[in-house]
């Protein structure tokens, strides 16, 4: 294996992933390997190793064409984002919406989507719904992920206080999702309202509802949110004092932080009283 063109976390991660290393031949410029690198990173939920690989592309000089700069721009800031690096996210979408890029119309709304994204999580939620609504009149729903822009919709609504708006919003996702894990994502994001207004019977209704969903959930591959899901299970199962439970989704939430190089969940994991006691058995 030769790895001299590239520097050494590139290296690293080559070495980690040999099953990757035909990528260092097969490519003909740095652009290209880094951008397929991190494609094939992301896919195995190597979400940091895929970061890194996209930095690298997004630093190369801006000679390629503006679909790629968008499918970099798109990839990075996604990255940024699970890792917590919002300000880092912020600056690649304005940098790279301010270029106004002559792409295609499924390009702009994701790169709208992260952007909104990012307001909300900045607590930014009348630019965020405002930006929503640009995006409603400007793009067909129907070519997006349109759970994932009505979850977020609802997310801010709940921010705002309007919490049984956000819940009648999440209901409706619920029914009418045909993906386990989408149920589950909009479920959370329930118990989460149940447990800020201190609802302890309407929380344990719902976790006794769903607890056959998320036994199905727990054996199905390539899960995309499995840590977001199992920490709010965990926070949910310790809020109605079901002890058993909650060492069981501490655990499983800790696993995948770390698999997933989740910082921020890992903070939590640590920082909670169930560290000592896991560490204890």
């Amino acid at each position: 294996m030769r790895f001299k063109l590239y520097d050494s976390k590139i290296d690293k991660i080559l070495k980690e992933n040999d099953d990757l290393s035909y990528l260092v031949d097969s490519e003909e410029d740095s652009l290209s390997f880094y951008v397929n690198l991190g494609d094939e990173l992301n896919s195995k939920g190597k979400i940091y190793y895929s970061y890194i690989c996209f930095s690298k592309a997004y630093e190369l000089e801006s000679n390629y064409d503006d679909s790629l700069k968008a499918k970099i721009a798109i990839c990075l800031s996604t990255l940024a984002l699970k890792l917590n690096k919002i300000s880092e996210a912020r600056k690649i979408l304005t940098e790279t919406l301010d270029k106004d890029l002559n792409i295609c119309s499924s390009k702009k709304g994701k790169l709208l989507l992260n952007y909104i994204l990012v307001l909300k999580i900045e607590g930014n939620l009348d630019d965020a719904l405002e930006n929503i609504l640009l995006f409603e009149s400007n793009f067909n729903i129907n070519d997006f992920n349109s759970f994932s822009l009505i979850t977020l919709k609802a997310n801010i609504l709940k921010e705002k206080g309007l919490l049984d708006n956000a819940v009648s919003i999440h209901k409706l996702l619920v029914a009418s999702s045909d993906k386990l894990e989408n149920k589950l994502v909009a479920s959370c994001n329930i118990l989460d309202i149940y447990m800020e207004c201190d609802d302890l019977a309407k929380t344990k209704e719902l976790l006794d509802k769903y607890e056959t969903l998320v036994l199905q959930y727990m054996n199905l591959d390539n899960k995309l949110y499995e840590t977001e899901i199992y920490f709010t299970l965990f926070k949910s199962y310790d809020f109605i004092d079901d002890q058993d439970k909650v060492m069981k989704f501490y655990k499983l939430t800790y696993d995948s932080a770390v698999c997933n190089n989740d910082y921020k969940t890992i903070d939590k994991c640590i920082n909670s009283t169930y560290y000592s006691n896991t560490l204890s058995k």
